[in-house]
């Protein structure tokens, strides 16, 4: 679908979160970041009141039909547009970790800083990074990064409505195809499926997916049942465990995942100006 976004992330696009080191033990990538991994204090933990995420739509194809992103390495979480609250925005990188907030310091929003841009008609395309831009806002933003070739854009949201929503905050896990963390997003969406299936019918059609980049077209495929036998996610359960010995959940997909038709990730069309996530298009390897 096209169409103007506003304010509205569930006509903007498709909003992506890519994650870091999803196969930590101590480290469930859905939630906020710990206070300690691999041992030690983590790297973001100062950070862990919000996930930057980006929204991906027609209008961040590159010249040669590529879709512009933050990592063609990281995986990551399609994310459900109503289950996140935005904070800002930023035509491109906003530098949103170095943003962080001391107590009580007033006006001042995590990931966002106290400054906040305004539309300049004298500077139409003005991509200065140091402010952010109001939710609201969203519009100009996407514009200004098509109108600046801005490879990617970033949203940032808070993690308090993001963990409150949960499972329904994510819509799906996916991996770039042809990156090296297949493996990783398999054991994070066999994570996924054993913490949330059993209490939610959402979390049991989350499915799996692999994104083309260069296909702008149809980037997603459903790979949720053509995994190999890979390890499980944490020590917690037996190291021979199958993905699919998840309760048998990616077997069966749960009648979400089946009346989203032939894959659950909406297919950016190039011609379109906006594409909605909504209820998504796509295919089914």
């Amino acid at each position: 679908a096209g169409g103007g976004a506003g304010s509205d992330l569930s006509k903007a696009g498709v909003l992506v979160h890519q994650f870091h080191n999803g196969m930590d033990g101590d480290w469930r990538p859905w939630m906020p970041c710990p206070a300690t991994c691999n041992g030690g204090p983590c790297w973001c933990a100062a950070f862990n009141d919000r996930f930057s995420t980006s929204v991906l739509n027609a209008k961040t194809v590159g010249p040669k039909g590529d879709i512009g992103m933050y990592s063609t390495e990281n995986p990551g979480f399609i994310l459900a547009p109503w289950a996140m609250k935005v904070s800002c925005a930023y035509p491109a990188d906003g530098g949103s970790e170095s943003k962080s907030c001391k107590p009580g310091e007033a006006g001042c929003v995590p990931g966002c800083g106290t400054k906040w841009c305004q539309f300049n008609p004298a500077i139409p395309n003005n991509m200065d990074t140091s402010c952010a831009w109001h939710p609201e806002e969203l519009e100009r933003v996407l514009s200004l990064q098509e109108n600046s070739n801005s490879r990617y854009n970033e949203v940032v949201v808070e993690a308090k409505a993001w963990v409150d929503n949960l499972p329904g905050s994510v819509e799906a896990i996916f991996y770039v195809k042809g990156s090296k963390a297949e493996q990783e997003a398999r054991q994070v969406h066999a994570a996924f499926l054993r913490e949330f299936a059993g209490k939610s019918l959402s979390a049991r059609g989350a499915p799996l997916l692999e994104m083309d980049p260069e296909n702008s077209e149809a980037p997603f495929v459903d790979v949720t049942n053509t995994r190999p036998p890979l390890q499980a996610y944490d020590a917690s359960h037996s190291a021979s465990s199958p993905e699919g010995d998840a309760g048998g959940l990616t077997s069966e997909p749960s009648s979400r995942l089946a009346s989203m038709g032939v894959a659950a990730a909406a297919a950016l069309v190039a011609a379109a100006a906006l594409v909605a996530l909504g209820r998504r298009h796509g295919r089914r390897q």
